[in-house]
C-alpha cells in the first residue's frame, strides 16, 4: 500500500486526495485523526479515494469520487449481508462547503 504522501504525488490519485483533504479539513480542525487511506478503481461508479477517520471511539469513512460526490459511512461496521457496507450517514453531490459543514454539524462531528 502506498503511503499517504505517495498517494498525493500520484498523478491519478493525487487530485482525489487533495480534494478529500480540503473536504475533511473541518473534521481535522475538530480533532479527528486520519488512521488510513484507501483507493478504489471502479468503471461502474468511478474511481474514489477514502479517508478512515477517528475521534475517540467514533470512526467514519469519507469516500470521494472522481465525479465530485462525497459519501460518509460508519467505519468498522458491515451488514450481515455479504459483508456489505452499512447505509451511509450522507451522500453529497456537488459538494459545497456550507452543505458539508451542515452535515458535519448535524452529526456533532464538528
Amino acid at each position: 500500500m502506498a503511503s499517504h504522501n505517495q498517494l498525493f504525488d500520484d498523478p491519478h490519485w493525487g487530485p482525489l486526495f487533495e480534494a478529500l483533504e480540503v473536504l475533511a479539513a473541518p473534521l481535522f480542525a475538530a480533532g479527528w485523526k486520519l488512521v488510513a487511506t484507501e483507493t478504489d478503481e471502479s468503471s461502474e461508479y468511478g474511481d474514489s479515494a477514502f479517508y478512515d477517520l477517528e475521534r475517540g471511539a467514533d470512526r467514519i469513512e469519507l469516500e470521494y469520487y472522481e465525479h465530485g460526490q462525497l459519501v460518509a459511512y460508519p467505519n468498522g461496521e458491515t451488514t450481515d449481508v455479504d459483508d456489505q457496507m452499512p447505509e451511509p450517514h450522507f451522500v453529497l453531490s456537488d459538494v459545497g462547503r456550507a452543505d458539508l459543514v451542515a452535515e458535519f454539524r448535524a452529526r456533532r462531528w464538528v
